[in-house]
């Protein structure tokens, strides 16, 4: 196991970074490296693209075809041979009701592996700061505020 990096974080130093609107939106030093766990998902493309947009360079990023996060020893090589200085989890097995409903298991598992793997090799290593995101999928069974779900080409 490797030892952590320096307890003091080069992020006191960086300035404030606001959005456009003037909200706080935390610190990014320049200079940093950000691994962004599923770069080419909904999420993470969209946080790469603000990424790039406010002139981070240092994005770090492999396909899930290069990099299984469901396996281990992969995560903590990868980890090991990039170092980087912060970490996006935005990687997950995800699908629509019926992929959830048919295999809630799979997703669960699949899910458990990739979160657990990606936080452990980033604290293995050092990482100065992880921005976890989580979402779900939840439909109400018995409301009646959200309309029946039926096929498309069924009047209504």
């Amino acid at each position: 196991m490797s030892s952590p990096r320096s307890s003091r974080s080069r992020l006191e130093d960086a300035p404030d970074q606001l959005d456009e609107g003037g909200r706080y939106i935390g610190r990014v030093a320049d200079g940093k490296s950000i691994y962004v766990a599923s770069h080419t998902g909904l999420g993470g493309s969209a946080i790469v693209r603000q990424l790039e947009r406010r002139g981070r360079t240092s994005i770090i990023a492999d396909s899930h075809q290069e990099l299984d996060l469901r396996v281990q020893a992969s995560v903590w090589d990868f980890m090991e041979q990039t170092r980087p200085d912060q970490v996006i989890v935005v990687a997950g097995t995800v699908g629509g009701i019926h992929a959830n409903r048919s295999r809630p298991a799979e997703f669960l598992f699949d899910n458990a592996m990739i979160h657990a793997n990606v936080i452990d090799a980033a604290h293995r290593v050092g990482v100065e700061k992880l921005l976890y995101l989580g979402s779900s999928c939840i439909y109400p069974r018995l409301s009646a505020a959200y309309p029946r779900e039926r096929p498309a080409h069924r009047p209504a």
